[in-house]
């Protein structure tokens, strides 16, 4: 027998290895959101898990499937990040498993102490993927496990389909580290958790979780946080939204047009001047106009000016205001500073070590806005 008939058997033998994984599928357990809040006492953290149940995830009589709610919570209170999954490992009969967490939320008090050492964490879990999703609550980030998954199986599938949508920010792991480490900063989902009566449930009070706004982080600690009409225009600077509604009155508000925005772009630019740096941002997009009331019944030409117009305006002005609220917080949320030392590396290295007060008392904006809107007679719906 030749060689190559020799290597034509044995190379298929080497598909039949089997699972090189150190730990059994059966014997992990996939967590699938971590909430991490400021314990009761001084210097501890409080950390709830929520991973599935796969004795409720199987259909039949033999699995369980529809006796409960097929995943659970576990929490526990630690006088640290690591300590605190350990103490939570203890009392778990399956292996943690990581690999599958696609959302982080922190809560308020924690976010304002600083999140530093749940950062240092994701940067030392191997088995952690920086793509995973954080976010902030407006309380207790384990409130937000409470929340009724209408439309999803599980609560962390309802947060991971915000970020996913891009409905206002999709910020991970990664870019929290970037802003983090380079003296910069970063801003999260916000999220806030209310009861509601719902309909599917028989009018039963449910906590409902929705978005407030942007939180604003400077290094690593929340400086404050944005409504949610800037933190749309903020979102659109970032390039991580979708497709923005925008609403504008005239006429003294007797006059209305709603328009979606279906390809929404954003440029930044960074400049050196005598006075500091300069920072370009331009949004531009085409629109879809999807209500139109006009009181003096103009032409579709003149209408459709108007509209522009106060389309433009009203963005401009959100994200101006935007920006002035980073510069009194001294939060680099859009990470300009990264652009100023690819541009300019020499005045960078100048102005890191205290690049949030160069950012808040020295930087400048210009800020334009540049759109189209296609009326229902040339837009395809």
């Amino acid at each position: 027998m030749n060689v190559l008939k020799l290597c034509k058997m044995i190379l298929p033998l080497l598909l039949l290895t089997g699972c090189w994984s150190r730990v059994e599928i059966n014997e992990q357990l996939f967590v699938f959101a971590l909430y991490v809040d400021q314990g009761d006492q001084p210097d501890t953290v409080e950390i709830t898990i929520s991973s599935p149940l796969p004795n409720r995830s199987i259909s039949g009589k033999g699995g369980g499937g529809g006796q409960g709610n097929p995943y659970a919570m576990i929490n526990k209170t630690g006088s640290s990040i690591p300590d605190t999954i350990n103490a939570i490992q203890r009392d778990t009969t399956r292996q943690l498993d990581f690999s599958h967490t696609r959302a982080i939320v922190v809560g308020r008090e924690y976010a304002e102490t600083g999140i530093r050492d749940i950062l240092d964490w994701i940067m030392r879990e191997p088995s952690l993927n920086l793509s995973t999703f954080i976010l902030a609550a407006a309380g207790k980030a384990k409130e937000i496990t409470k929340l009724a998954p209408v439309y999803e199986q599980m609560p962390s599938f309802v947060l991971m389909r915000f970020e996913i949508l891009s409905n206002i920010l999709a910020t991970t792991a990664k870019d929290c580290l970037i802003g983090e480490l380079g003296g910069q900063g970063f801003a999260l989902t916000y999220l806030n958790s209310h009861l509601k009566p719902m309909i599917s449930e028989k009018e039963q009070l449910e906590h409902w979780v929705g978005i407030e706004g942007a939180a604003l982080f400077r290094g690593d600690q929340m400086k404050g946080a944005i409504q949610q009409v800037e933190s749309k225009a903020l979102a659109w600077a970032m390039s991580q939204i979708r497709k923005p509604i925008y609403t504008v009155t005239w006429d003294e508000g007797r006059s209305k047009a709603s328009v979606i925005f279906i390809n929404p772009k954003a440029t930044k630019e960074a400049y050196m001047t005598s006075s500091g740096p300069l920072f370009k941002v331009k949004l531009s997009g085409m629109g879809d106009m999807i209500l139109l009331k006009d009181a003096k019944k103009r032409s579709p030409l003149e209408v459709n000016q108007i509209i522009i117009n106060e389309l433009e305006e009203l963005i401009r002005n959100d994200l101006n205001n935007t920006l002035q609220t980073t510069q009194k917080l001294g939060t680099d949320v859009m990470q300009f500073g990264n652009i100023l030392e690819a541009k300019y590396p020499n005045a960078w290295d100048k102005l890191r070590p205290n690049w949030g007060e160069h950012y808040r008392d020295v930087a400048e904006f210009d800020v334009k806005v540049n759109v189209m809107v296609r009326t229902s007679e040339s837009s395809a719906l």
